[in-house]
């Protein structure tokens, strides 16, 4: 069985690949997307903040594998009514961690917009700043620090959530083992899933670890600065 997992190794780091592709694809569109919603969220605009806290409240409370559901076979027959509309695995594993990455970054940073001293804004109005220099030099750099640490978690979520993808053909780590499996004659699959599926464990793991030591690495020298102040 050995040969069985040189074998399949290449095919499920190509799994691994198209799993970290598609959460680093929805960090970068989700995360601005998120800091809009956030500043809608304590937005003063009643409108804005209602249409905000909806968005949040639907794509965080729903699982996961629902809105990849929604986005894989819902979504193309209503909207080819009207025009052509195709959706591939990948891309619907990217929309639907965009959409869950954006609600839950919005609330990371609320909460860290929030955390900030009402001092240190008011410290920037009597210098003469506006409400934008205001956030743009004084409020944001700061919650960009605080949401380091959760930030790094949401995108560990979302990469160990892609494991789901296998349900839509999307070929992540699982699916690939899948495959791998697949070709082996019935007699020798149990032990062969075995393998595979250990491999598939030390995969995420290898991914994911070295995510959550930094997340902790940013904790302990954001609470260390803090204790300086």
């Amino acid at each position: 069985m050995t040969g069985l997992i040189l074998e399949s190794l290449p095919l499920m780091l190509l799994g691994a690949l198209n799993a970290f592709s598609v959460t680093v694809v929805s960090m970068i569109i989700g995360v601005p997307i998120g800091l809009m919603l956030a500043l809608m969220r304590i937005s003063e605009r009643r409108k804005l903040k209602t249409f905000a806290l909806i968005y949040i409240e639907v794509w965080r409370a729903g699982p996961f594998i629902v809105e990849i559901f929604i986005v894989f076979f819902i979504l193309p027959p209503l909207l080819n009514q009207w025009f052509r509309f195709d959706i591939s695995a990948f891309q619907t594993m990217v929309f639907g961690s965009t959409l869950w990455t954006s609600a839950n970054s919005a609330e990371v940073f609320r909460g860290a917009i929030k955390s900030i001293p009402a001092g240190q804004s008011e410290a920037a109005l009597s210098l003469g700043m506006n409400y934008v220099q205001r956030f743009r030099h004084v409020i944001l750099p700061q919650a960009f620090k605080i949401t380091l640490p959760p930030m790094i978690g949401i995108f560990t979520l979302v990469l160990k959530g892609t494991a789901i993808g296998f349900i839509i053909d999307f070929r992540e780590v699982i699916r690939m083992g899948q495959i791998a499996i697949e070709r082996l004659y019935m007699q020798e699959r149990i032990l062969a899933s075995l393998e595979i599926y250990t491999i598939i464990m030390l995969i995420y793991f290898l991914m994911c670890y070295p995510l959550s030591q930094l997340s902790l690495y940013f904790e302990r020298k954001l609470s260390k600065s803090n204790s300086l102040k």
